[in-house]
Order: structure tokens, then C-alpha cells, then sequence
């Protein structure tokens, strides 16, 4: 049973094995694919596990998605080596590596204050844009009816709305019009990662694994483009690059 719901979606198997636990939302594990996943569902495991940093690890885990997504052993390993305290940049006195750097990066991002103000403006900006009846009609998942109307899936909507802002206030009009079809790849790719983090063959795994090699292919495309070059983009993305491109990623 549990190898076919596996191959199905994570909320069926997850779901299942809530049943057959008379959801009580205890702690539970699954082996799927030889590995062993521990299931956490209320909110005060959670708030253990993230707290108990001496026995569990959230570097792990981003590690092993690393390699899974295609990147090398050095990229990974300069990504959770010690950075200098005195580095320039970003300030960094306790040394940390850029793998949990990036994590106070974006706390900066959303902090408030001018930077949060530019991101909060390119959001509403892209929705004002994008909530508008002509542009609507324009999307391929929407219709209009007899009187005029249009109707239009929530889900796809919501995600297209969303997705979009995001992408144009992180990495600026640039990216968009590199591929117009971005946002459905990320989606795909979304919607279908856990085959990667449970490591499924590609033979049954191709639709996310050709989605991250066009999501990959142009984010490379992008960040060949000279910074100056790029138009407007979030302080976040600015500051990760620097960053990264300092310890040679």
C-alpha cells in the first residue's frame, strides 16, 4: 500500500498514515525508497525539533537537496564552510557559513524599512498590473462567458498571481522576459519536487527534473547579464550574489 501511495502524491501517503493512526498527530515515520522520513504535525514538535539544534540539523537536509538538485560537492561544501568574521559584505562576526547566512540575509530583506518598502511596492505594483479584466482575459487557463465575465480556476489563478509578483520583485522584469513561460515551469517544478527529495528514477521522475534544467539553464542566463545590466532587482538577490561569488560559487 505505501509503495503505491508513495508514487502517488506526499498528502495521500501522509494522510494515510494519519488514519491508520487514528490521527492523533503523534510522531510517526515512513521508509520510502530505502530512507527513513520522520513526520511531524503539531506545532509543538516542530517548534522541539527546531530548537533541539544539538542533536538535529537542518543542514543535513539542505545538503542533501543541494546534490539531489545538481549541485557540486565543492559548491556545497564552500557553501557550509566557515566564513571569515572580519569578511566584507554582509555583516558576519560569528563566522557563519553562507548556508546559514543566507537565512539573516533575508531576515534583512524583511526587515522593516527601505528595503521591505521597494519590495512591498514592486508586489503591489505587479498585482495592480495583473488584476485587470483585459489582462485577465489574456491568461490561457481563463474564459469568458456569454454576458461578458470571466472564469477562471482559483488555484492556477492564485498561483500565477503570486508567482509572478514574486519573480519581477526579487529578480526585477529581466528574468520574465528572458522566458515568458518561467512561472509555469517553476510551478511544475513545484508542485512535483518531492520526486527529488525522495530521490525517484528519472524514468519516472522526467517532467521535474526537464523543469529544474530550464529553471537552472535561465537563472545561469540571468546572472551572465552584468548586475548594472539587469534593471531593477530585490536587495536580497544583490546581496546572496555577492556573497555567493565571494567563496566562488
Amino acid at each position: 500500500m505505501h509503495g503505491r501511495l508513495s508514487c502517488s502524491t506526499p498528502e495521500k501517503l501522509l494522510n494515510h498514515n494519519s488514519k491508520t493512526l487514528r490521527n492523533n498527530r503523534e510522531p510517526f515515520a515512513i521508509t520510502v525508497g530505502g530512507s527513513t522520513i520522520y513526520v511531524l504535525t503539531m506545532p509543538n514538535d516542530v517548534a522541539d525539533a527546531y530548537r533541539n539544534t544539538s542533536s538535529l540539523s537542518f543542514d543535513v537536509f539542505v545538503q542533501v537537496m543541494m546534490r539531489n538538485l545538481g549541485s557540486s560537492t565543492q559548491s556545497i561544501r564552500a557553501m557550509f564552510s566557515p566564513m571569515p568574521a572580519d569578511k566584507d559584505g554582509f555583516p558576519n562576526p560569528h563566522g557563519k557559513p553562507l548556508g546559514r547566512l543566507a537565512r539573516e540575509l533575508h531576515t534583512t530583506q524583511l526587515y522593516p524599512g527601505e528595503n521591505l518598502t521597494k519590495l512591498d511596492n514592486k508586489f503591489i505594483e505587479s498585482f495592480g498590473a495583473q488584476l485587470n479584466f483585459e489582462k485577465m482575459t489574456e491568461s490561457t487557463y481563463a474564459t469568458r462567458d456569454e454576458k461578458g465575465g470571466i472564469t477562471a480556476p482559483l488555484l492556477r489563478w492564485s498561483s500565477d498571481l503570486f508567482t509572478r509578483a514574486g519573480q519581477t520583485a526579487y529578480f526585477g522584469d529581466l528574468l520574465g522576459t528572458m522566458d515568458p513561460e518561467l512561472t509555469w515551469t517553476f510551478l511544475e517544478f513545484d508542485d512535483l519536487s518531492w520526486q527529488i527529495l525522495f530521490q525517484y528514477p528519472r524514468i519516472i521522475s522526467h517532467r521535474v527534473h526537464t523543469a529544474r534544467e530550464r529553471l537552472t539553464a535561465v537563472l545561469e542566463k540571468y546572472f551572465s547579464v552584468p548586475a548594472e545590466d539587469r534593471g531593477e532587482q530585490a536587495w536580497f538577490t544583490h546581496a546572496m550574489e555577492h556573497e555567493m561569488r565571494t567563496i566562488g560559487i
